[in-house]
């Protein structure tokens, strides 16, 4: 008698009809005599290859690396270059907003946006009607880069098979 374990990520509950299916296979290709045998394999909602989030977060890693010798013709990192495609859309918002449109917090944001205003590419300063706000404004620095920047979409699209 042949072991087959559970299939990979599967619940116990729903691999029973491929199981049926793998029996009659072996019984039809085999003869009556053997069968495939059922294991129960408890699974692990803690492994690492069980979790749907991990394979997301490596194909993002590995994009983003894609990026980096593009990047670096620029000296932006891949979060400074999303920053600057979201200012070359709206040239203007508050910082709240920036975040909200990269998913990033204020902790993030401010050194990020610190180096940014460092390299020319954004100002920031205080919003006249509430002084807690913090407006970033894209510069003509910023704006040329954009141009610049037009072939890194192009040169990764060659490298990348999608």
């Amino acid at each position: 008698m042949k072991t087959i374990g559970l299939i990979g990520g599967m619940s116990w509950e729903s691999t029973i009809p491929y199981y049926r299916i793998i029996n009659e296979e072996v019984k039809n290709r085999l003869g009556g005599l053997h069968s495939a045998k059922i294991m129960a394999v408890p699974f692990d909602p803690l492994k690492l290859e069980n979790q749907i989030c991990f394979p997301l977060y490596a194909c993002a890693k590995e994009i983003v690396k894609a990026y980096k010798p593009y990047l670096d013709e620029l000296d932006l990192t891949y979060t400074q270059y999303i920053t600057m495609m979201v200012m070359w859309e709206h040239r203007e918002l508050r910082v709240k907003e920036v975040g909200k449109y990269l998913y990033l917090d204020s902790g993030t944001l401010t050194p990020l946006l610190k180096r940014l205003e460092e390299k020319g590419y954004v100002a920031r300063r205080r919003s006249r009607e509430d002084e807690r706000d913090l407006i970033v404004s894209i510069t003509e620095a910023g704006t040329a880069l954009r141009e610049k920047a037009l072939s890194v979409p192009q040169s990764l699209d060659a490298c990348v098979n999608l």
